[in-house]
């Protein structure tokens, strides 16, 4: 088929396969509801992209790179990791250190 292809419909419309569904666009993807979107994996979801993931609730956002990971404008540099596994493996850096606890007296001996 050449040329685009759009279609339109007043009601509802739905596709299914009986084995894999395959959508490819040679530029851009785009899914929209003015709800509601739904993605769930029986077992497992991936998503990939070769420089950012973005996830944004109203003002809030988390933008994951290679090399950082994003909050609202918070930078989070990420450790070198040999694998997914440890990246997840990283625990967050501890708080600031509290107000040290006064000398004990020392033993003199006797």
């Amino acid at each position: 088929m050449g040329g685009h292809r759009n279609e339109k419909a007043t009601g509802d419309v739905s596709m299914a396969a009986g084995a894999n569904m395959i959508i490819n666009g040679g530029m851009k993807t785009g899914i929209t509801a003015g709800m509601d979107t739904y993605i769930k994996g029986g077992m497992n979801v991936v998503i990939e992209a070769g420089a950012t993931i973005t996830l944004k609730v109203g003002s809030t956002f988390l933008t994951l790179t290679p090399a950082m990971i994003v909050a609202s404008t918070i930078p989070l540099p990420l450790p070198e990791a040999a694998s997914a596994a440890q990246a997840l493996a990283l625990t967050a850096a501890p708080g600031p250190a509290g107000t040290p606890l006064p000398p004990k007296e020392a033993d003199d001996g006797k």
